[in-house]
C-alpha cells in the first residue's frame, strides 16, 4: 500500500510540474456549446452538419455514377468499388453510338440538376449547399459534353489528344464530389 501511494504522489508532482491536466478536469473546446459542457448538444450539431455528406454521396454513388457510364466509357475510365475513378487499358474504337449515349446521359445528369427536388441525394441537401454541389456538377458535365461533341467532329488522328485532355478535366471535379 505504501508502494502505491508513493506512486501516486510521485505521477501527482510530475504531472503538476509539467503542467499537464487531468482529462477530467478540462473539456476539449470542440465540445464546448455556449461555453458549457454540453457533449450531447455538440454531438447533435456535428451530426446535422455532416448530413450533407450523407446525401452528396447517395447522389454520387446511385445516380451520378450511373449516368456517367457511358461518359466514363468513352474517356477509358472506370469507377472502382470505393467510387474513385481510375484509367482503363484497352483501346476500345469509339462509335457514334457511344457518343450519342454519352451526350443522352449527360442530358439526363442536366435535366435532374435542373429539377434538384425530384432527384434523389439532392432534394434532401439545404438549399445553398445544393446550389453549390449543382453549379459544380452543371459546370463538369457542361465542359464533358463539350469535349464529347469535340471528339464527335474530331479525325480520328485527334482522338486520343482530346480525350487525354477530357479526363484532365473530368477527373478533378469527380473526384472532388466523391
Amino acid at each position: 500500500q505504501a508502494l502505491a501511494s508513493e506512486a501516486q504522489t510521485f505521477l501527482k508532482q510530475s504531472l503538476d510540474s509539467l503542467g499537464v491536466e487531468s482529462a477530467t478536469d478540462s473539456t476539449v473546446p470542440c465540445i464546448l456549446h455556449d461555453g458549457k459542457r454540453v457533449l450531447d448538444r455538440a454531438l447533435h450539431d456535428l451530426h446535422s452538419s455532416e448530413r450533407l455528406w450523407k446525401h452528396l454521396s447517395n447522389y454520387v454513388q446511385l445516380v451520378l455514377a450511373n449516368h456517367l457510364k457511358s461518359v466514363l466509357n468513352i474517356l477509358h475510365l472506370n469507377v472502382t468499388s470505393d467510387y474513385d475513378v481510375e484509367s482503363v487499358t484497352g483501346e476500345e474504337e469509339t462509335t457514334d453510338t457511344m457518343l450519342d449515349q454519352a451526350l443522352f446521359d449527360l442530358d439526363l445528369i442536366e435535366s435532374g440538376l435542373n429539377r434538384p427536388s425530384n432527384t434523389y441525394g439532392l432534394r434532401s441537401i439545404e438549399f445553398a449547399e445544393r446550389s453549390k454541389i449543382i453549379e459544380r456538377v452543371l459546370s463538369m458535365v457542361l465542359n464533358t459534353r463539350k469535349c464529347i461533341l469535340r471528339i464527335k467532329d474530331a479525325e480520328k488522328e485527334e482522338i486520343e489528344g482530346i480525350l487525354s485532355e477530357c479526363v484532365q478535366e473530368f477527373t478533378p471535379t469527380y473526384k472532388l464530389l466523391q
